[in-house]
């Protein structure tokens, strides 16, 4: 199958000019099932819609979060469980990125 979201479409064209306005965390994407349409794509949660999305809909500026695990160069298992593909980040950086998610 193509890509794109499931499911009936409701918009088949978009100005482009409302692609430079959508939320952060979301892209548009030409459709290969559609193709012409576009479907716009959030990168956090992984889910693809045919409706614009609106600053209602956008990433949440805060989340709790009890557990956050981020590899290193340095650790067990330095391979992403995601892409299969090394990680060549340094236990520094790592800390710096969760430093970073606090505030």
């Amino acid at each position: 199958g193509g890509s794109g979201p499931s499911g009936a479409m409701a918009a088949a064209e978009v100005d482009p000019a409302q692609v430079l306005e959508l939320p952060q965390g979301w892209e548009a994407r030409e459709s290969e099932s559609h193709p012409g349409n576009i479907y716009f794509f959030n990168v956090y949660s992984r889910v693809g819609r045919w409706q614009k999305p609106d600053r209602a809909t956008a990433i949440p500026q805060k989340v709790r979060a009890s557990h956050i695990l981020v590899k290193h160069a340095g650790c067990r298992n330095p391979k992403s469980h995601r892409t299969g593909e090394a990680v060549t980040r340094s236990a520094d950086e790592a800390v710096e990125f969760l430093t970073a998610l606090q505030t």
